[in-house]
């Protein structure tokens, strides 16, 4: 059996260092996230809010406007 030798790719981080690593994904990604999901969120919304409208001036009946709003739900589902 071979000997292993630690290198870059293997050797273990420090605890400090991967504490600042991991605080440094965190404060980069959460915010993204974040923004991205009250986005989606007030998409969703909206399309509930132009329904009040919507299906008078279009002329649409509920059935049209529940297939739109069906695939606009499945395509982005959380």
């Amino acid at each position: 059996m071979a000997e292993h030798t630690p290198n870059s790719r293997t050797a273990p981080l420090d605890p400090r260092h991967r504490d600042r690593v991991f605080r440094r994904v965190v404060l980069r990604t959460v915010p993204f996230i974040t923004i991205v999901y009250v986005i989606a969120w007030m998409d969703r919304v909206n399309v509930g809010f132009a329904k009040l409208t919507m299906l008078d001036d279009l002329s649409w009946s509920e059935a049209v406007y529940g297939a739109g709003a069906g695939i606009f739900f499945l395509s982005c589902r959380d």
